[in-house]
This record gives C-alpha cells, structure tokens and sequence, in this order.
C-alpha cells in the first residue's frame, strides 16, 4: 500500500490506480483543500490488487459570504466583516466621499471566500481641500467665475457702500483668500453696493 500522506488527491489518485488499487476519495474537515490525510488500509500494509482504498481529503477552510461594506464608516465595516470570519484591509485613498467611508471592496459583496480570507478595502480620506482665491476687490462677475473654476459654490451677499467706484466690488470674502477648504465647499462674498437700486446679479455657472 502506497504512502500517499501529505499528497493532493489527484496526485494519490494516480499513485494508488497504478499500483492496481481503487482510491475512494472521503472529504474530512482540514484547512489545506484536497490534501491526504490518511489511508484505509494504511501506508505499508499488503492489499490485494483491485481493493478499495478509502483516502481522507482536506475540506479546505469553511467558506463564508463575504458582507457588502461599501458606504459604511470604517470601524463598522471592520466589525462587520471580523464578525463573518475575514480579516480587513484598510487602505486610505482621496475621494469626494466623507472621510472614513469604505468606497471600495475587494472580493466583491455577496461572494464566497474561504474565512480567514483578506478583503481590501478602500477608504475615504474625504474631499481633498483646495486653496481659496483671494477675490477681493474683484467684481462680482469676476469673483464668481474665479471661485466656481476653483471648484467652490459661492454665496453672495450685499453691503452698502459710500464709495461709487466699489459698486460691484467684492468687499469681503469667508474663507479668506489663500485659506484652504474641501473642494465644492461653499465661499461667502460680501458685494459692495451703492445704487439704491437692485443689485446686479452676479452671474453663476453652476
């Protein structure tokens, strides 16, 4: 009788049908899938040819689903997949999403892996900020598309001024100019504005 022990089972497979004999493949719990366990009748006893042989192979590791975590804050996404038996993978990358949310996995939700298994995860450093143009003393045109090409929203408001030459002009902005904020953020600027009358609207893009 072959020693076929530590072998996959198609490799005892053929060990065992060329020295005349009939493998009969059993399934036994075992972490390394298709590895021989043992032998009946045992490695080393004489058999007739033609006997059945029965050969225990490993099951390989419990399989389990892995659970969709994509949107989750990260400290629940890592709960939820420690709870089904799978070992996360942080990695931070930049993304518009708030910070700390899970925006990709890998294996897919829904599939089934072996538990134990590592699912990378991609993780949400949130909105990358971006410098604020200084805008004041620009007209109100101006600033907006100067605010809108950086990638901010813009709110404008009004203020009473003495001076005719600061009508339009942008007397105020928050943040301030050179100050960074996350990129779509919303910029406040304070308009000056003489003329009794309504106030030009500042034309916007968006």
């Amino acid at each position: 009788m072959p020693d076929v022990k530590g072998q996959q089972w198609s490799q005892a497979q053929q060990t065992l049908t060329d020295a005349g004999l009939k493998p009969v493949e059993h399934i036994v719990p075992g972490h390394t899938k298709g590895q021989v366990t043992a032998t009946s009748p045992a490695a080393g006893k004489s058999v007739p040819k033609g006997s059945k042989v029965r050969v225990n192979v490993m099951s390989g590791p419990a399989q389990g689903t892995v659970p969709s975590v994509v949107g989750q804050p990260l400290p629940q996404a890592i709960a939820a997949l420690r709870r089904a038996g799978f070992n996360p993978n942080p990695t931070y990358v930049d993304s518009s999403a708030p910070a700390n949310q899970v925006i990709h996995q890998n294996p897919a939700p829904g599939t089934s892996e072996p538990k134990g298994t590592t699912v990378d995860l991609q993780v949400s450093n949130g909105p990358p900020s971006t410098s604020v143009p200084d805008v004041v003393g620009e007209t109100s045109q101006q600033a907006v598309q100067d605010l809108e090409a950086a990638g901010f929203q813009v709110n404008p408001q009004y203020v009473s001024v003495n001076d005719p030459s600061q009508d339009n002009i942008v007397q105020a902005q928050n943040p301030a100019g050179g100050s960074s904020a996350p990129h779509g953020s919303t910029v406040t600027i304070t308009i000056g504005q003489h003329s009794q009358g309504p106030p030009p609207p500042p034309t916007t893009t968006g």
